[in-house]
């Protein structure tokens, strides 16, 4: 509608454009006009008036059929087509927000075009338009007069937190950084400086003034990330985790078998929960193959807890899960095998979650230690030979093969167990990937609630220190040192004391 009242093309922008909302009618539409009759149309359309004029009729009875009222209604839109305005609108898009500069540095020019960003859609965004054209213009004075800036607001950052040490700047050093800097703001020179470049000459000069105090806001902002950046790397370095080398104790490697039982019961309900939903779903007949595959490989790993007593080398470890089973033993109780690849597992986390690491990735930490841990090569070599120790029907299967394949050549022999290794190879890796991102998102979470207490023991010891330092100048001992520094008549203050 919008578009068909437009009343020429220049200026026209189709904005915010998504191929997803351009969809076919539904099949009541193509029903009811099928259904439709129209019967006979007079030009003037005086029959709808109910007036006898002798205007000659014409007979539209053949366009109630409707088969060609448009290609949209016919056929679901082409995909070429929507890619090709897709690819016009944002042609368009990229040509209306990037302006003609002149020598302007790279860097200079994304700072001022995302100024121009926060003008779009306001009663302002053809000024900013105009303005920042006409700062353009002069891209070797712009480019001095970014520079200029940024050195302006470091000058400030530094004699607001007195060129102190990173681990020393406290939060009353960055409110006298926003206190100087927005006294900068409204200053003689800053204004100086936004009428050096010509603002007064053009009729925009309040909408320029803006721009640059925009571009003033994201160089503080851009500083105040590097700042903060270089305060979290250099940090001094907390100790949560032992050392990749520290033995673990009977009641940690307790706690490993317990966790590695509950990653392989989440396992397991996982792909019962996968197979129950695809089980009366037509077509996925193969899914849920692979899926009673990977169960049975899962099934390997878990042993009865009776069974578990009379076979296990580690008897202390069964503590910590009996410890916390329920009355029907309902805790998921793992093969030695599987425990021991648990405990190399959780020794090479350990290694990576670390205070450095943090860091150094942040929020992707635990994706991080997931992919390094998982391009570990030794890691899935052992896997695959905790899945083949405790395969029990690896025998039964290999002569259950060999008697299906007999009479057959050997290359179809070799080719049919080439294809099964294959596929257990694939349900291995997938199972892999799943079990180790459920260990170290249990990892993951211990590490964050230990970092959070240590960081709370470390605040809690530096006020203390503060505390007694404060208590300490308050009540200084009288010695002679004491004595020799009273400047006092007399010295009636050491007297006093």
């Amino acid at each position: 509608m919008a578009v068909g009242r437009a009343q020429t093309i220049d200026g026209l922008c189709v904005k915010n454009f998504k191929k997803s909302c351009c969809k076919r009618h539904p099949e009541k539409v193509y029903k009811f006009c099928s259904a439709l009759e129209v019967g006979q149309l007079d030009d003037s359309l005086l029959c709808c008036r109910n007036k006898n004029n002798n205007v000659e009729l014409k007979d539209y009875g053949d366009i109630c059929n409707f088969e060609m009222d448009s290609d949209v209604c016919e056929l679901e839109l082409s995909e070429t087509l929507i890619d090709q305005f897709h690819s016009f609108i944002k042609e368009k898009e990229h040509s209306y927000s990037q302006l003609p500069s002149t020598s302007l540095d790279h860097g200079v020019k994304n700072v001022f075009n995302e100024v121009l960003e926060d003008f779009k859609d306001t009663p302002m965004e053809e000024e900013s338009k105009i303005a920042l054209e006409c700062l353009f213009r002069n891209g070797p004075i712009l480019n001095d007069w970014y520079s200029h800036q940024c050195v302006k607001v470091n000058e400030l950052y530094e004699s607001a937190t007195c060129l102190g040490k990173s681990d020393q700047i406290k939060q009353k050093h960055f409110t006298e950084f926003h206190t100087l800097f927005h006294a900068y703001l409204t200053s003689v020179p800053f204004m100086e400086s936004v009428h050096s470049l010509g603002s007064d000459k053009y009729k925009c000069e309040s909408v320029m003034k803006q721009i640059l105090t925009s571009v003033l806001f994201i160089i503080q902002r851009n500083l105040l990330k590097e700042k903060a950046s270089a305060v979290q790397t250099e940090a001094c370095s907390i100790f949560i985790n032992p050392s990749q080398s520290t033995e673990v104790s009977l009641a940690g490697e307790g706690k490993i078998r317990y966790v590695g039982g509950y990653v392989i019961a989440k396992t397991r309900f996982h792909l019962n929960k996968r197979l129950r939903n695809t089980l009366f779903v037509p077509g996925m007949e193969e899914e849920m193959n692979d899926i009673q595959t990977q169960l049975s490989i899962v099934n390997t790993f878990i042993v009865s807890s009776s069974e578990l007593h009379d076979i296990t080398y580690y008897d202390e470890t069964l503590q910590e899960t009996s410890r916390k089973q329920n009355i029907s033993d309902g805790l998921v109780n793992i093969h030695d095998k599987v425990f021991e690849f648990f405990k190399e597992l959780e020794k090479q986390v350990r290694a990576l979650l670390t205070h450095s690491t943090l860091a150094e990735h942040n929020k992707h930490l635990y994706r991080y230690v997931c992919d390094k841990i998982l391009k570990d090569v030794c890691l899935t070599e052992s896997f695959t030979k905790c899945y083949l120790h405790l395969r029990p029907a690896f025998d039964s299967e290999r002569q259950e093969l060999e008697e299906n394949t007999q009479g057959t050549s050997d290359e179809m022999c070799i080719r049919e167990l080439c294809d099964s290794l294959t596929l257990i190879t694939s349900h291995i890796s997938f199972l892999l990937k799943k079990i180790v991102c459920l260990f170290v998102t249990v990892c993951t979470a211990q590490f964050r609630k230990d970092y959070l207490t240590s960081v709370r023991r470390e605040k809690t010891k530096a006020l203390r220190k503060r505390v007694m330092m404060k208590s300490i100048k308050k009540d200084p001992k009288v010695n002679i040192t004491f004595i020799r520094n009273d400047k006092s008549k007399n010295k009636v203050v050491s007297q006093l004391k």
